[in-house]
């Protein structure tokens, strides 16, 4: 769950800071919750003291919180300073270059592409479920068994995204595989069915 606001959060930073306008240097934004994709009120945005502390800016503090819709502004120092700051050193220098060249649209799909290279190393599978109503722990876990057992790994990672279109049940992905498992699906298949006939 950490993980998925951290990423979030951080893809949503590096976006921002690239965009900021450097005469106010001002980060705008909504913060939407990694579980149900819904905005996510009063949430705490900052950046550590320590850290405004080390990059010489002579605030104390920086940060707020989002509104009622989520939204929130905070103005920053130095756009470089706070990656520098803010960000581990393995990827502050390519951080730093994307936001000078204002060439962050693919950040998110950079840090997408890191974590699966990490899951993989750590023999983790990472899949994507689609679903109606929410599933249990339990059905969650078979999913996590079913993944592990179909890939071969250790460890199994899900994703939860809601669907209404589906109706009802589920669908799995596991990187190219698809186990459509929807009330959708099984509608379509009959309905070919009682065409065909």
């Amino acid at each position: 769950m950490r993980k998925k606001y951290l990423y979030v959060l951080i893809c949503f930073l590096v976006s921002t800071l690239a965009t900021a306008n450097a005469a106010n240097r001002t980060i705008t934004g909504v913060v939407i919750s990694g579980e149900d994709n819904e905005p996510l009120i009063g949430a705490s945005v900052y950046v550590n003291a320590d850290d405004l502390k080390k990059a010489g800016v002579s605030q104390t503090s920086l940060g707020t919180i989002t509104d009622m819709d989520g939204k929130f502004s905070i103005s920053i120092p130095e756009k470089e300073a706070v990656v520098r700051k803010v960000f581990p050193e393995a990827v502050q220098d390519l951080l730093c270059v994307l936001c000078k060249n204002a060439e962050t649209a693919d950040v998110p799909e950079i840090f997408q592409a890191f974590y699966e290279k990490k899951r993989q190393s750590e023999s983790c599978v990472h899949a994507v479920v689609e679903y109606v109503t929410p599933l249990t722990e339990a059905q969650q876990e078979g999913l996590k068994q079913f993944a592990m057992k179909v890939t071969g790994k250790q460890q199994a990672v899900l994703t939860m995204e809601k669907n209404p279109a589906l109706r009802g049940g589920f669908v799995l992905r596991i990187g190219d595989l698809v186990y459509d498992r929807s009330l959708r699906n099984t509608l379509k298949t009959l309905q070919k069915k009682l065409a065909g006939q």
